[in-house]
């Protein structure tokens, strides 16, 4: 089981594409706020994930935390709104999910900035 962990903020332009490259993939979406003043808070309800607010403190690696605290799933991923995962990798996380490992995995993500990038993205949920 997965959960898709992201922090936020301002990103209606941005949130509609990352939940919908994730739907069928995620068994649950964490959507962390940090102060959006559009209808980022919505558009995330709207798609059926979690929202939930923390105020910025300058510090991303708490944010991050945060997002991380509130999932319920066994593994994580998490992502940023304008991240994208491939194709390639939705099919492996979608054929693989179920079968995960309790260990740490690369995914290859996509930048709207035209960057793409192998990184550790995917977690066990070890609270």
């Amino acid at each position: 089981m997965l959960s898709v962990c992201m922090i936020v903020k301002d990103e209606a332009a941005n949130l509609p594409h990352i939940l919908a490259n994730v739907r069928g993939v995620a068994d649950e979406i964490i959507v962390v706020d940090t102060g959006s003043t559009d209808e980022t808070k919505e558009i995330a309800k709207a798609a059926g994930a979690k929202v939930f607010d923390f105020p910025w403190c300058d510090d991303f690696s708490a944010a991050r935390n945060y997002s991380l605290d509130q999932a319920t799933k066994s593994m994580i991923l998490w992502l940023d709104a304008d991240d994208r995962i491939s194709q390639h990798a939705r099919r492996a996380l979608a054929s693989w999910k179920s079968q995960y490992h309790r260990k740490m995995y690369f995914c290859h993500v996509m930048n709207t900035g035209g960057s793409e990038f192998l990184q550790l993205r995917i977690v066990p949920n070890d609270k």
